[in-house]
Order: C-alpha cells, then structure tokens, then sequence
C-alpha cells in the first residue's frame, strides 16, 4: 500500500530562519512528505529588517499569506519550534481547517486561558542570563529594548551545547536581529485565541530534557497550564533540537501525526475464540529458529510478559532494543532495522 504524501509546514524560532531546518527537511523529504519551511518576515532571507516590523501581525505575515494560499481541501501538519511554537498558535486559530495537527517543539506555547505575554513575560524570568546578547533601542536608553540578537557564548551554551559544533557555526553566520514586542493592545489582540478556532486543533508538545534555553520544567508548565493531546519526549536534546537529534524529531513527527491522522482509518478487530486452529506442533513450528525483539517501554505487551513468553517458550536469541514504546516501528524504525538486518544476516 501506498504511503500518502503529508505536508509540513516547518516554523523557525527567534532569530532563526528557514535554513535551521535543512536536516528534518532532508529527512522528512527522503521519507517521501512534502516540506515548507519559511522564513518569518526580517529572519533567513526574508528582504525585511528588524526595525521594519511594526506588530506581530508583520512578523508573520509570511506565513498568514503562505495559510491563506493553501488549497480549501488540503491540511497541514504545523511545526513550531521556540518562538515558532507562539506562531503556529496565531496560525491555528486564523485556519484552524487547514491544520491537521501542531507539533510544539521544545516551543512558546500558549492558548485561550493562557495568554502571549503571560508565557513570553514567563520565558524571561526563567532565564537565568542573556549572557553577550545584543540589544538596541530605538526609542531611548529608558524604553524597553526595541530588537535582540543571540549572543555567540549564550547560543553556545544555552542552546547548541549538544549540537554539532559545525552546525553552531553555521547558526553564528546566519542569525539575525528579532523585532521584540512590547505589552501593547495590539499585540494582545493578534495573538488572542479561542477554544472555538485553536482548540480544535490537534496538539502534540515534543519536550527536549536537556535544553537550557526553554527548560524542562518550564516546557511542562506550558503544557500543564494549556493540555495537549500528546506529549512526547526527546531525551538528550538541547534546545535546537533539529541538529542534535534531527532523526529523533522526525520520528517524533510522524509518530504524533499517525495518532492523530492515521488513527482515522483504523478499523475495529473482531475478537476471535482460540481454536485448535492455532495449535502449533514441535515438529513443524519447532523446527523454525526464532529470535525475539523486547521493547523496555512497551506498556501494552510490557517487557516482563515479554519474558515470561520467552522463559516459557524458549528460542534461539533475544534482542532488546533500548527507549521503544509497543510501536517500535515508529519510535524507533531505525534499531528495528538494523536488528532485522543483523537476524536476517545470521539466519537466511
């Protein structure tokens, strides 16, 4: 059967651009989906500069006009990640019939009862420094801050310090000043969402442990104050988790999609009356090696009834393999691979 194409709509944080998202774009493409990934207005290679941007409304403008342009018929899966995470939420509930699920990554996340500023004002209080973080302000040394950059020491310690070194400098090279918003009416009232538009739309949180950006317990604060559908996590990710697990993330990905999408087309089973159909025999079933596969985390079929099968029902080997729900072909396709690889090469 064949695999239906899904289209992602990849979301950059603050300062970001499009570019952060060029391994899970590769991924996602060589998997056969279909992946847009923009740039925010004044961010990547968009012509805008910071101080251009006079409102929300401004900086994502690319991807209102990118929402707007999708055919009535075709749905979305929108990936947020950072700052991302509080754009696709404005998105959701402009065309919440053009979602069919959100993905938070490690994300800004805020909702009908819990407002933009209530989690931005939040973010910066948990944030124990900016470190070298460059700030101007245009309306004078006594008003807040008009645009910031990410400094090199703080994006290297609070955000890449899990990541590829070569993809920090990359990161060094293309970041670019971000319009910060004050508290203003007009703010509030563009990211103002509703439980009608935004809260029909699926949502998957993907929480990374080790991020020292949007820390764990702060991501679970979110999450706590405005409940999702799912929660997922990454362990061993910092915050830009597209370049320190990259493969993780897009499984992550279609994982959340195929429970909220895929779980559409499941059809009920019929419970069957065990026979003396399914009487095996030494003879024959016997003469069959066998090698069993445990997954540690599986909570339907769980590893100790997984033993007990193999205690009771000796076989030829058994593998384990490490952090995989009852799902392994989802949470963890590429061990499941290798370890079918590794019994086909012993025993065919």
């Amino acid at each position: 059967m064949e695999k239906k194409e899904r289209h992602f709509v990849l979301v950059h944080g603050a300062c970001h651009g499009a570019w952060s998202w060029y391994k899970v774009a590769t991924l996602l493409k060589s998997a056969g989906h279909k992946v847009t990934a923009l740039d925010l207005a004044a961010s990547g290679i968009h012509p805008k500069q910071a101080h251009e941007l006079r409102s929300l409304s401004d900086y994502l403008e690319p991807l209102m006009e990118f929402m707007a342009s999708l055919p009535a018929d075709e749905r979305v899966i929108l990936v947020g990640h950072s700052l991302g995470g509080a754009c696709i939420s404005v998105a959701m509930e402009k065309f919440p019939e053009k979602v069919s699920v959100a993905v938070y990554a490690t994300a800004l996340m805020f909702g009908p009862d819990l407002n933009f500023y209530a989690v931005y004002d939040e973010f910066f209080r948990r944030m124990d420094s900016l470190m070298d973080s460059q700030f101007t302000f245009d309306q004078g040394p006594n008003n807040p801050p008009t645009t910031g950059l990410l400094g090199p020491n703080l994006m290297a310690s609070k955000y890449y310090q899990l990541s590829p070194p070569e993809d920090l400098t990359l990161a060094m090279s293309l970041v670019r000043p971000f319009r910060l918003y004050g508290h203003d009416a007009l703010s509030l009232k563009e990211a103002e969402l509703t439980k009608e538009k935004y809260g029909s739309v699926h949502r998957v949180y993907i929480v990374c442990d080790q991020d020292s950006a949007i820390k764990e317990d702060f991501q679970r604060w979110m999450i706590e104050k405005n409940p999702t559908d799912e929660v997922k996590v990454i362990t061993g990710s910092d915050h830009m988790v597209m370049f320190s697990k990259p493969k993780e993330l897009c499984v992550g990905f279609v994982h959340g999609l195929t429970i909220h999408i895929g779980s559409r087309a499941q059809q009920p089973t019929n419970l069957i009356t065990i026979s003396v159909q399914f009487h095996v025999n030494q003879e024959k079933y016997g003469s069959v090696c066998r090698v069993y596969i445990v997954c540690d985390q599986d909570n339907v079929v769980k590893e100790d009834f997984q033993r007990w099968m193999i205690e009771n029902n000796p076989i030829d080997e058994v593998n384990v393999i490490i952090g995989s729900d009852h799902t392994v072909m989802f949470s963890k396709p590429k061990e499941l691979c290798s370890c079918l690889q590794e019994i086909a090469d012993k025993y065919s």
